[in-house]
């Protein structure tokens, strides 16, 4: 939290317009959930609907960082981290670089040393800015002007050769396939995921 500002960020908007609030310090408050009552064969439904649920709730952008925390403690020996990340602070390579980051600064602290992380030259809102910079010229004008009037009015249906024709009207109609997987092999996968690191979701 104090190494990257936009994780310390929230968005309010007092006129409608979202503007950048950036906390001087900040600590994520993390609660903890105790699953050590249940048994060894509910956990992993039990942890999976809790996942979800984390997943599910929304992230107020406007009072809340975009960062949440939850751990779980399995028992005595095993705890779970839950992280949910707003998309607004995180793309594929800054949870790449989050994760790496995190893993050094626990890796250090089991140790009971600091973590040696490089000293950063600039922050995320240093991007942002020379990004709106670059669309606020006169090259960027021209070329928004050029595609907005390229693309303009009624595009041409794209017929596409599949195995069925295309019918007169568009429909949305899908299908769901559900296939019922022995519980022998649900607790198999499931074994297998927590070995990987991974779940089933």
């Amino acid at each position: 939290m104090r190494r990257h500002e936009v994780l310390r960020t929230t968005y309010p908007a007092p006129e409608g317009r979202p503007i950048a609030h950036i906390a001087l310090a900040h600590s994520v408050e993390i609660p903890i959930t105790d699953l050590g009552h249940v048994s060894e064969t509910e956990l992993p439904y039990t942890i999976e609907r809790l996942v979800r649920r984390e997943w599910l709730r929304p992230i107020n952008m406007s009072e809340e960082l975009p960062i949440r925390a939850r751990l779980v403690r399995i028992d005595r020996s095993q705890n779970l981290l839950l992280l949910t990340l707003h998309q607004i602070a995180f793309d594929s390579r800054s949870v790449a670089l989050f994760f790496r980051e995190l893993w050094t600064s626990y890796e250090a602290k089991l140790h009971g040393e600091e973590p040696e992380l490089m000293a950063l030259p600039v922050q995320y809102g240093d991007f942002a800015s020379w990004q709106r910079q670059r669309v606020s010229g006169e090259t960027f004008q021209s070329q928004r002007e050029y595609w907005i009037q390229r693309l303009s009015g009624t595009l041409p249906l794209l017929n596409l050769p599949t195995d069925k024709p295309r019918p007169p009207v568009q429909g949305f109609d899908g299908s769901r396939l559900s296939v019922q997987l022995p519980e022998t092999l649900q607790l198999k996968l499931k074994q297998l995921s927590r070995e990987n690191g991974v779940t089933l979701l």
